[in-house]
């Protein structure tokens, strides 16, 4: 599937979906150790941020957090939700045309509608606005041998039908894929989730 119709349907089911997920905190403690491992203050991307959830979470820890997302309509329910916090359009394909640099990135939920042959690209644009020793934080849901690694869901909201292509790992693949990208693994952990479970990992720039 295109970028542009991933958008699309973001656009179309921002408002249901933010409804159905609000109550998930199988995040939290990633998060938590994520934020542990920086400095008050420190500069925060929360990259494919959503709803901003995430977002507001990190700032409650002290951290200077920016969040961007592709689906104008997340945002929109985002700056609602958090009219204090920085929020802003951006296509993750695009992320070197940002300007910035940051002490960490934070990447939940957003590499798992990345086709695979894509993703190294888009880690090594991430990587290029890390500081040096700047983190960058995953998480995916994990693959499964019963399952293909690359699918595309068919689901429905508000009774209309939507797809969107998701893509699933192992935390030794997502170790390799750091490592092409200039950046050490320094900590990993699997997180049960309501359908599977959601495999998390921090990389250091080198």
């Amino acid at each position: 599937m295109k970028s542009s119709d991933v958008k699309a349907t973001y656009n179309a089911i921002a408002e249901q979906w933010s409804q159905d997920h609000s109550k998930d905190v199988w995040w939290h403690k990633g998060a938590d150790a994520f934020a542990s491992m920086l400095k008050p203050g420190a500069k925060v991307l929360d990259m494919g941020c959503g709803v901003g959830w995430a977002t507001n979470y990190l700032a409650g820890h002290g951290l200077n957090v920016q969040g961007l997302d592709f689906s104008d309509g997340m945002i929109a329910i985002a700056k609602r939700q958090f009219p204090a916090l920085q929020f802003g359009i951006q296509d993750i394909y695009e992320a070197d045309k940002i300007a910035e640099r940051f002490d960490a990135i934070y990447l939940q939920a957003v590499l798992l509608h990345i086709p695979k042959n894509r993703v190294q690209e888009v880690l090594a644009k991430l990587a290029s606005l890390l500081n040096p020793g700047g983190l960058l934080y995953i998480a995916v849901k994990e693959a499964s041998p019963t399952q293909p690694d690359e699918v595309v869901k068919t689901e429905v909201f508000q009774g209309k039908e939507y797809q969107r292509p998701f893509s699933n790992f192992s935390i030794p693949e997502l170790i390799h894929l750091l490592q092409d990208a200039g950046l050490h693994t320094i900590w990993d952990r699997t997180e049960p989730g309501r359908t599977s479970n959601w495999i998390q990992v921090v990389g250091a720039k080198l």
